[in-house]
């Protein structure tokens, strides 16, 4: 008698908590990561070819998990670094509260010059609406919003040249 897939899979399942810690070196990153291979495995078995060895197929989704996280987690550090970075930057540079708020009066006046097709949107997207919802707000296709968006923030970068040097 065979055996069936899930149960092929549960017997695996020692050999997958094996690598996952030799990788992790962490008990409850190993659990994580062994669970997320378990459930992408059962999510994605129409992708598994008979006569492949089962144990190799699972190493190869626990091996692409663990690179993956590693990554996220890689990028996740860079990101933060850079918004303390730029956070200790904001406040050294804006200690000083009416230039801050020059600054911001100023950024606002450009962003009014700016032509409306220009405007609205970067006003919406610095207010934090989504491309897609600024889409429906303005009526335009996503694409045409993106672009203003990209060329508005191009305009104001040009317009505030002289404030920054």
């Amino acid at each position: 008698m065979t055996k069936s897939f899930e149960q092929t899979i549960v017997d695996c399942t020692p050999f997958l908590y094996r690598v996952a810690l030799k990788l992790t070196q962490n008990i409850n990153e190993t659990e994580d990561l062994v669970q997320e291979t378990l459930l992408l495995a059962l999510r994605h078995r129409e992708k598994f070819a008979e006569g492949t060895k089962m144990e190799a197929w699972l190493y190869t989704i626990l091996r692409n998990g663990y690179i993956n996280r590693y990554r996220k987690q890689k990028n996740k550090i860079k990101v933060t670094r850079q918004l303390a970075f730029h956070q200790r930057s904001l406040q050294a540079n804006l200690s000083n509260e009416g230039l801050g708020r020059m600054l911001l009066k100023t950024v606002k006046q450009k962003i009014e010059q700016l032509p409306v097709a220009y405007s609205k949107p970067l006003k919406l997207a610095l207010a934090g609406y989504r491309y897609h919802e600024i889409a429906q707000i303005t009526g335009h296709p996503l694409g045409t919003v993106k672009s203003q968006i990209h060329l508005g923030r191009n305009m104001l970068k040009k317009a505030l040249r002289h404030v920054v040097d």
